[in-house]
């Protein structure tokens, strides 16, 4: 294939710090999903929703000050 199987880099990110951040994204949506889905198992929709709204929120800005 040509390049468009490639992650795409902004000027002055070395490669190793852009997997990384992918991982982090890739593992912080499967344990998302998995919580939320037991959340919704035991409460209505409403309060899971809000709860994982806010974890969402603060993965980011973790996120953020990470980079």
């Amino acid at each position: 294939m040509g390049g468009e199987d490639r992650v795409r880099l902004s000027p002055g990110y070395a490669p190793p710090l852009a997997a990384s951040v992918l991982t982090c994204a890739n593992i912080g949506g499967a344990l998302g999903g998995l919580l939320l889905g037991f959340l919704m198992k035991r409460w209505d929709i409403k309060l899971p929703t809000v709860i994982m709204l806010f974890l969402a929120l603060a993965g980011v800005d973790r996120l953020r000050h990470r980079v």
